[in-house]
């Protein structure tokens, strides 16, 4: 069996481990009840569980999609992170014109085990800054600002 290392951050909580004998991972403790979903669609089942539950806590998602846009605006997702296409779109262009040059490519960080990446920094995306998103051409304004959703696009400035 791996030796797992844990930090322990809150000496008041348990620290992890199994329900049961065998089982492949463990239950994680935490002192606050919040949802850090892995993106935007699964925010969204997130919070239609906790709606139909009647319960609230903090969810939030990534990848800024229009789903997860408008729960963003909605407040029902307390954020969700945006990655700009068009620097995602230059760093692997650059990267692909580098090669095709037949250069080494750059790399401005390396992971732990020496792999060299590219970073490209995200946004946290709250409601006062879904405009960007749209602004930016990420979103389309038609498919974040329906109907239902359209009071909200007005509050936080979303437009065409």
């Amino acid at each position: 069996m791996p030796e797992i290392h844990v930090m322990r951050l809150d000496e008041g909580l348990p620290l992890p481990k199994q329900a049961h004998t065998g089982d492949a991972g463990v239950d994680l403790y935490a002192a606050h009840d919040a949802v850090l979903a892995p993106n935007d669609n699964n925010a969204a089942n997130v919070i239609t569980i906790l709606d139909k539950a009647g319960l609230k806590v903090p969810v939030s998602g990534q990848d800024a999609s229009p789903a997860g846009l408008q729960n963003v605006l909605l407040g029902k997702q307390t954020a969700t992170v945006w990655k700009p296409y068009t620097l995602i779109a230059k760093a692997a262009s650059d990267l692909a014109i580098a090669l095709l040059n037949g250069e080494t490519p750059t790399a401005d960080k390396t992971l732990a085990d020496g792999t060299p990446y590219i970073a490209v920094t995200p946004n946290l995306t709250g409601a006062d800054q879904v405009k960007d998103v749209v602004a930016a051409g990420d979103a389309k304004y038609e498919e974040v600002c329906t109907d239902a959703v359209m009071a909200a696009c007005e509050k936080y400035g979303v437009t065409q």
